[in-house]
């Protein structure tokens, strides 16, 4: 007995000592910390990084505006909801509360009001929001999400705006005065879209990012991802922090410095003629029963986008829902990428016919043919194994020899292919080059494509070039192009041979200095020569021919139709196009460089789809522009009778 107490008495004993090492290493080191190495530089940086440092402060995001000073993009305080659950009593009770504020329960009304179903559904929602809510509430970490974030982890990722944080504010427990504990509303700015869905695609969004220490805000497509960096502005650092209860305690020595908020941006998008072309594209797209579409009008002497629109589109203001919508069982979803993604600059097709104006720019500019050169269209034409045929196959009023201007009046794929082929095939891609093709246009705006064509050399995709690709690129088969490269180039044609870099913003103010972004020559593509025979040619062969329906009488307009060919697994569809218009008015001294892109109509040409459009958008920019029409005009007053081509 005696010899085991001793042996335990010895064992604490080791413990005893164990411990007053232990304590007398934090001993030393509490003393070094604090007396020995008060003075000591590292620490002393380390105390002000950690402690005394200011706080940073998060600046107003800047907002977008229109051509006239419209707002396209505001601000508006929002709300993130928070609990520190060990500080949250009652938790039930909180979570109901909060659910029937952030989540109320919403049963069925109408004919369906009595719909068992229903109801019962309307009842399983509102009781899997509470215990989302109360899970959070019960998880046991200090500080959790409850709404106002995109983690997963968060049962209400929208924002809460200011009547619900109010509402929130201003909750009690049941009986009782007071208030409802361990809740936190966290204020940021959130930029807002007062016009809803209005030139969505070109604006973008701004989603939080929760990812870095401090969380920020980062632009997402358009021109809020583009300008990103200027949108943001300047922290802003104040020397405080806060206890538990919120009081402000002064820290360091720092001085207080107020951020500078982010930077306007003064766009060239004219409100009026983006809601205008947004509605005719709607309009457009359900008349023929398209899939989608895009507009562009542009103006040829300075680059400036007036308005930019392409549908399906989507509410800027509402991306998180977009982002979080539930996928139903055998429901085939749109991504929501296919959504916020521009096809204008984004989205790559092949023109079809509208490219043959370039085609007869080339050649005449680099005189491998004249406005008299005429080539023999038999109907059909074989090249390296595959055979050219006019879209109206074997049922054409058209044929025999043809020089450009009925070429174009027609819209001969035989034709054109041959002018194609007189063109030198170096010379060939050097205006292809020239015009912008297969390379970004340079605006000023996230997610731009450069578009695509085959070359006789450098292509890494390892296919052999055959001289046939020239003949189908020729006229718009075999190259695929960016509506915005497409109107680009047209607006070369209307502004003397002069290709301008397109831009959306016209200048910048920061810290109430502005910027002005000057229009910028990128370079002469064709002599101005060639420019005034393309002026005539375009103009005259649209008059009675497949682009008649794009004419405003009275006016002059130079235009060009295309049917495309979607190309399908190495293939072609015969029964699905890409139907467009691209015209430039007026003609004399042109204002507007304007293309219309319809996908995949049910009333395939785009001398009857789109070019409508083209007439319709045309005459209301003349009107809202008062810009009157000339003395004597080329083209008659009456209108056309419509085409016979495509």
């Amino acid at each position: 007995m005696r010899q085991r107490i001793a042996r335990q008495g010895w064992r604490q004993l080791l413990v005893l000592l164990a411990m007053l090492l232990i304590f007398g290493d934090l001993a030393k080191s509490l003393v070094t910390l604090q007396v020995l190495s008060a003075g000591n530089q590292q620490y002393q940086s380390s105390y002000a990084a950690d402690v005394a440092a200011p706080q940073t402060e998060k600046p107003p995001r800047g907002i977008i505006v229109d051509a006239k000073g419209a707002p396209l993009v505001g601000t508006v305080t929002v709300y993130k909801l928070a609990a520190s659950p060990p500080y949250v009593t009652k938790k039930a009770t909180t979570a109901r509360l909060l659910t029937d504020i952030l989540f109320p329960l919403r049963l069925p009304s109408g004919k369906h009001a009595h719909d068992a179903k229903r109801i019962q559904k309307a009842h399983d929602a509102y009781q899997a929001h509470y215990k989302a809510l109360l899970a959070q509430l019960n998880s046991g970490y200090s500080y959790v999400c409850l709404a106002g974030d995109d983690s997963y982890t968060c049962p209400a990722k929208f924002d809460i705006s200011q009547d619900t944080a109010n509402a929130i504010s201003n909750l009690v427990f049941p009986g009782a005065t007071t208030s409802l504990s361990g809740l936190s509303l966290e204020p940021r700015d959130q930029p807002t879209y007062p016009n809803g869905g209005l030139a969505s695609q070109v604006l973008g969004y701004v989603a939080y990012d929760y990812s870095n220490s401090t969380p920020v805000d980062a632009g997402q497509y358009g021109l809020e991802q583009y300008y990103d960096g200027l949108l943001r502005g300047i922290p802003g650092h104040v020397s405080v922090r806060h206890d538990t209860k919120g009081n402000p305690i002064p820290v360091g020595t720092g001085s207080n410095a107020a951020p500078q908020p982010g930077a306007t941006l003064h766009t060239t998008i004219d409100s009026y003629v983006q809601l205008l072309v947004e509605q005719e594209l709607t309009r457009a797209v359900k008349l023929y029963g398209a899939t989608g579409g895009s507009i562009i009008v542009e103006q040829p002497k300075t680059g400036a986008i007036l308005a930019m629109a392409s549908t399906p589109s989507y509410d800027p203001n509402h991306w998180q829902q977009i982002v979080n919508q539930p996928k139903g069982k055998g429901k085939k979803a749109l991504s929501s990428f296919s959504l916020f993604t521009n096809p204008a600059v984004s989205r790559q097709y092949e023109p079809g016919s509208t490219f043959k104006a370039f085609t007869v720019a080339a050649g005449l500019d680099s005189h491998s043919f004249n406005p008299q050169t005429s080539v023999y269209d038999s109907g059909t034409l074989k090249l390296d194994g595959i055979t050219i045929r006019n879209w109206c196959l074997d049922s054409c009023s058209f044929g025999g020899m043809e020089n450009v201007s009925k070429m174009l009046h027609f819209s001969s794929n035989i034709g054109a292919a041959q002018f194609g082929h007189l063109i030198p095939t170096p010379t060939w891609y050097d205006y292809l080059a020239r015009f912008g093709f297969g390379q970004p246009t340079g605006i000023d705006l996230a997610g731009e494509i450069p578009g695509d064509y085959r070359k006789p050399v450098g292509d890494k995709s390892g296919i052999i070039w055959v001289p046939s690709y020239q003949d189908t690129q020729a006229y718009g088969q075999g190259i695929a192009v960016t509506p915005l490269q497409l109107i680009n180039g047209y607006s070369a044609l209307a502004n003397g041979g002069w290709l301008m870099a397109p831009h959306v913003v016209q200048s910048y103010t920061l810290g109430g200095k502005t910027t002005v972004i000057q229009p910028q020559r990128i370079r002469q593509v064709i002599s101005s020569d060639t420019d005034a025979q393309m002026n005539d040619i375009l103009v005259h062969q649209a008059i009675s021919g497949e682009a008649c329906l794009a004419l405003v009488p009275g006016y002059d307009v130079a235009a060009k139709t295309g049917t495309a060919s979607i190309p399908q697994f190495g293939t072609y569809s015969n029964n699905q196009t890409i139907a467009s218009t691209a015209a430039y008015a007026p003609s004399e001294d042109p204002q507007f460089a304007i293309l219309v892109k319809i996908d995949r109509p049910t009333i395939q040409w785009g001398s009857e789809t789109a070019s409508p459009v083209v007439k319709n958008i045309l005459q209301k920019l003349f009107d809202y522009y008062k810009i009157a029409p000339p003395a004597n005009p080329i083209q008659p007053s009456t209108a056309c009778h419509g085409p016979d081509s495509p």
